[in-house]
Formats: structure tokens, C-alpha cells, sequence
């Protein structure tokens, strides 16, 4: 399956992860990239393809597309961060064939002052 958006992973330590165009755990080949991840560990979340990439910092909960900042939560004292990010298609049955819809949302959760937050873009 090819993807319209690939992940990259930057780590608290500056190394790195990038998903595979397969989509195949390098630990576990009957998984998928997403099961190699750090969760704890990850500073910034990107997805990317040849044209354009989006990005949530997690340190700072700010949102990028390129190097534009589209969202900045203002929390006043964010903790227990989770990245937040799947992959969800829909299927639009036609009379002449199927189509097959693909969004990426890309997010987080948390808590701020014992209350739970969390934000989501999505992406088409």
C-alpha cells in the first residue's frame, strides 16, 4: 500500500525514526512501523511527502504545516502528553466503483491542572 503521507520521529535525544513506505516494523516484520516507536520518548511527530509536511512539536504542543505554526494551545501547565495519530479511510460505494478516502489525524492528550486536554488536526 502506498501511503500519501509517511511519519518521522524525533526523539528528546536527537535521534530519529522514519515509517518505511511498507509500513513494516524494522523489530517485529509482522507488525507495523508504528509498534517500533518510543512513545514516551518523542519530541516531534512530522508527516511528510514530497510537497508538504505537518508537524507537532511535542514539547511545546505546537502544530507546523511547513514551517508556519497553525495552532499554539495556550495551557497553562500541560503534562502526561500522548501522541495522538492514526490513519482512518472511507469507503464512498458508487454505481461506476469505489472510492477510497484517507485522513491522517495528528494530535495529542493530556492533562493541564487535573483537567484533560487534547487537540487534533486532520489531514486529507
Amino acid at each position: 500500500m502506498k501511503f500519501k503521507y509517511l511519519y518521522k520521529v524525533v526523539y528528546n535525544d536527537g535521534s530519529t525514526y522514519e515509517q518505511n513506505e511498507e509500513d513494516i516494523s524494522i523489530i517485529d516484520p509482522t507488525k507495523s512501523c508504528y509498534s517500533d516507536l518510543k512513545l514516551d520518548e518523542i519530541k516531534t511527530f512530522t508527516l511528510y511527502n514530497d510537497e508538504n509536511w505537518f508537524s507537532l512539536d511535542l514539547a511545546t504542543l505546537t502544530f507546523y504545516f511547513k514551517k508556519h505554526i497553525i495552532f499554539k494551545p495556550t495551557h497553562t501547565n500541560p503534562n502526561y502528553i500522548k501522541l495522538k495519530h492514526f490513519r482512518r479511510n472511507t469507503i464512498t460505494i458508487q454505481s461506476d466503483g469505489k472510492i477510497i478516502n484517507t485522513e491522517y489525524h495528528l494530535g495529542y492528550t493530556g492533562e493541564d491542572d487535573g483537567k484533560l486536554i487534547g487537540e487534533t488536526i486532520i489531514i486529507t
